[in-house]
């Protein structure tokens, strides 16, 4: 429903005179991780100190761009970094509400990523079902066949993944909009 909302804003802005052009997508995360160290089994009687994630910014940016052919490019925080991530513990700090069902059985993140290449794609932050920040290495594993996508179109440069929170990205996407 996100995603019907998210396209009919779109459809309203290319009707109106004032608005003629493509789009940028940004979707974030303002959730904070939950660290590594921190215990995931917390009794039903006990306060629970995790944090749930909140994918579903990056998530609906990805697909909006999947969806619609006039989005230039698109900025993507605080994201899981597959749906995958979200079988490998019997904890999830993740909203169900967040996860597409029966997303995983036609792909992954990545290859949501893959499939809007070349669109210019910056995705950070990423997180994995328990709401742990990922790390570098593991970001650039789940997006191996994105950035080979990006390649086989020539436009290699025009995909970054970080585990990290890149605090410029407001920079990267007003560079993407005057391109």
């Amino acid at each position: 429903s996100r995603l019907r909302d998210l396209r009919s804003v779109l459809r309203y802005l290319r009707e109106r005179q004032d608005m003629r052009g493509s789009f940028v997508l940004w979707g974030d995360s303002l959730a904070a991780v939950n660290p590594k160290e921190r215990g995931e089994a917390v009794p039903l009687d006990v306060e629970n100190p995790n944090v749930y994630a909140e994918p579903t910014g990056g998530l609906l940016a990805l697909l909006g761009a999947l969806f619609e052919n006039d989005v230039k490019a698109v900025y993507a925080s605080g994201g899981v970094a597959s749906f995958g991530s979200l079988l490998s513990s019997q904890f999830l700090y993740v909203p169900h509400d967040s996860v597409v069902a029966g997303a995983a059985t036609v792909g992954d993140v990545a290859d949501i990523a893959a499939a809007i290449a070349p669109c210019p794609l910056k995705i950070d932050n990423l997180v994995d079902g328990r709401n742990r920040q990922v790390l570098a290495s593991a970001a650039a594993e789940a997006f191996v066949n994105a950035r080979q996508a990006y390649q086989r179109h020539g436009f290699s440069g025009q995909l970054s993944v970080s585990a990290a929170r890149d605090r410029e990205a407001a920079v990267w996407l007003l560079a993407q909009i005057k391109k």
